[in-house]
């Protein structure tokens, strides 16, 4: 199992049987060709808080939509 973290997926190709081949870049720009059985893509999470009303909550989102934690939240 390989994991390629902050890449982004530039295109891909399904082989059936064969496998699948993904080109994938790199933080720095570079490209990688991949090949394997399966791949798995991961996009990330966004927050979706706006209209909660956290405010009645006691509670307030940072400038990035998310709502601060502390080391027990």
């Amino acid at each position: 199992m390989k994991f390629e973290t902050n890449s982004r997926f530039l295109r891909g190709e399904n082989n059936k049987e064969n496998g699948v081949k993904c080109v994938i870049q790199g933080p720095k720009g570079d490209e990688k060709t991949l090949e394997a059985d399966i791949c798995l893509l991961s996009i990330g999470r966004k927050p979706y808080t706006a209209g909660l009303a956290l405010e009645k909550a006691g509670l307030e989102a940072n400038k990035f939509g998310r709502v601060d934690i502390n080391k027990k939240w």
